[in-house]
């Protein structure tokens, strides 16, 4: 939706003097690190989520980079809603963009989701369309060979889809495949690949 600073700004005036749902999907489930109101599952039509956006930061480097959750087209994503306070909003995104945009990989945007049966707008981060970092239909080798050896700012990339997949459990969501997924991770760092 926004690339340049302006357009995020004039993207964040729109938040504003009103409370705002943001639905997470990858760590913001587990490590919001906003103040919320409250927090409920919710789900998101239209999108799934995937290993499929490159991290040069937060969970890799330039020279190793890790492998973050985005949200790819089609399916279903069920994550997490965290309700902020008007009060709160333009902290929460100030928080959100430093965090969430970096290399300017990611976009907000506002999309409908739903929680506790209603359908309610909601902040979350989408892939930029063309960005380098958004390889969507990666197969779960390259996916598991580049998670097993990367690490970030944020700490190592394996720790990251342990953590996700700890908050599905948590959220009662079908985690078969990110268990395989760490399994094939497991089994390169058994091999110090």
């Amino acid at each position: 939706m926004a690339k340049t600073g302006q357009n995020l700004h004039e993207f964040g005036q729109q938040l504003r003097n009103k409370d705002l749902w943001v639905f997470g999907y990858g760590s913001l489930m587990w490590n919001p690190g906003f103040v919320f109101q409250r927090a409920v599952q919710a789900r998101l039509y239209g999108y799934h989520r995937d290993f499929a956006m490159w991290s040069v930061r937060h969970r890799g480097t330039v020279d190793r980079p890790g492998l973050v959750l985005t949200l790819c087209r089609g399916g279903t994503c069920v994550g997490k809603a965290f309700l902020v306070a008007a009060a709160q909003v333009a902290e929460a995104y100030a928080y959100l963009l430093d965090r969430e945009i970096g290399t300017y990989a990611y976009r907000p945007a506002l999309v409908s989701i739903w929680v506790e049966g209603a359908p309610v707008q909601a902040l979350t981060f989408l892939p930029t369309p063309g960005a380098p970092q958004f390889t969507p239909g990666l197969t779960m080798q390259v996916q598991a060979q580049a998670i097993a050896r990367a690490t970030g700012g944020m700490g190592p990339n394996p720790e990251y889809l342990r953590k996700t997949i700890e908050e599905m459990e948590r959220l009662k969501l079908p985690t078969h495949r990110f268990r395989a997924l760490e399994n094939c991770v497991l089994a390169l760092k058994g091999q110090n690949v």
